[in-house]
């Protein structure tokens, strides 16, 4: 098994790899789902969508490479409503850690934009540590002065990242955290707030296994598939909706966080364009960017400025 090129024709370009199967078969080829009924994305546009978010990445200056002008690599994936993944394709040179960091930016953006996240997050067991995660639904109430992540609401990575932050706006010492984070003086990379705590039990169990050789986790960390690889607070994912119905999310991962949302964001517009079949981006009324806590808008998504190759546009994002 590994990275190989696509041995089935979903992908246009020869840049493109997918991730393989000891025998040379497509592990995640496009799929349609069928979670929404006549809304559900369809293997065609489950493709296009891949498609177009590797074209915009192949296409655009990379952050994080050198030489300068190298083209950006990344992991494109795409969940439907229930998290399970429809779509895993990516550059030839995408960082591995893109794989997993891209599936949980589509799972996040996915689950917070559904209408029974809240419900979710309400219903489940405190962790061994006396966690409530209820709490964290109390506290992102208050916070956004509103009903949190009840569907009205989408939600992209980026912003669930600024509601985890432990400064709120995010790095301006002394602000209160953000309700999906500790505050500051509990803060660690190791106890970040709802992402860690969520799938702290079974992170503690695995390790217990490491050490005795027994009693590992079965496969999955939060929810089943809806989070089945845990939260993701960096910015690269996006819902997908067809004529303002929610039908899936996108995720990239892989340069700068700034190149990642560009490339799932402008994948799915390009691609909503290409099919003409009701496919595109949250309305912006209904965008995360329309709520002001403490009077800062809550970041959707946020491009690089001429991001391009070989072309001076600038403010690509905007109006889309």
């Amino acid at each position: 098994s590994g990275v190989l090129p696509d041995p089935d024709g979903f992908y246009t370009d020869p840049r493109v790899r997918v991730l393989a199967t000891a025998a040379g078969a497509n592990r995640f080829p496009p799929t349609a789902a069928s979670d929404v009924g006549a809304n559900s994305l369809t293997q065609a546009e489950v493709t296009e969508i891949v498609n177009a978010a590797l074209g915009v990445a192949l296409g655009s200056r990379a952050q994080i490479r050198r030489p300068l002008d190298s083209h950006v690599e990344v992991t494109v994936s795409v969940v439907d409503t229930g998290g399970n993944i429809l779509a895993i394709a990516r550059t030839a040179d995408g960082p591995v850690f893109g794989t997993d960091v891209s599936l949980q930016k589509a799972r996040t953006a996915n689950f917070f934009t559904r209408a029974d996240a809240r419900t979710i997050i309400q219903g489940l067991a405190a962790n061994s540590q006396g966690v409530s995660f209820a709490d964290y639904v109390t506290a992102a109430d208050a916070f956004l002065s509103r009903t949190a992540f009840d569907g009205t609401i989408a939600f992209s990575s980026r912003g669930i990242g600024n509601l985890s932050r432990p400064f709120f706006p995010d790095g301006q010492n002394g602000k209160p955290n953000g309700p999906l984070s500790v505050p500051f003086f509990e803060w660690s990379p190791f106890r970040t707030g709802l992402q860690v705590d969520a799938g702290l039990d079974i992170l503690l169990q695995h390790a217990g296994f490491i050490a005795s050789g027994s009693g590992d986790v079965a496969a999955g960390c939060v929810g089943g598939a809806l989070l089945g690889n845990g939260l993701q607070i960096f910015s690269g994912g996006v819902p997908i909706f067809r004529n303002g119905v929610h039908v899936g999310a996108i995720g990239v991962s892989g340069d700068g966080i700034d190149q990642d949302d560009m490339t799932a964001f402008l994948g799915v517009h390009r691609a909503g364009l290409a099919l003409g079949s009701g496919i595109g981006n949250a309305d912006p009324a209904i965008r995360n960017s329309r709520l002001r806590p403490r009077n800062v808008t809550l970041r959707y998504v946020q491009c690089p400025y001429t991001p391009f190759l070989g072309s001076n546009a600038q403010n690509v994002c905007d109006g889309k």
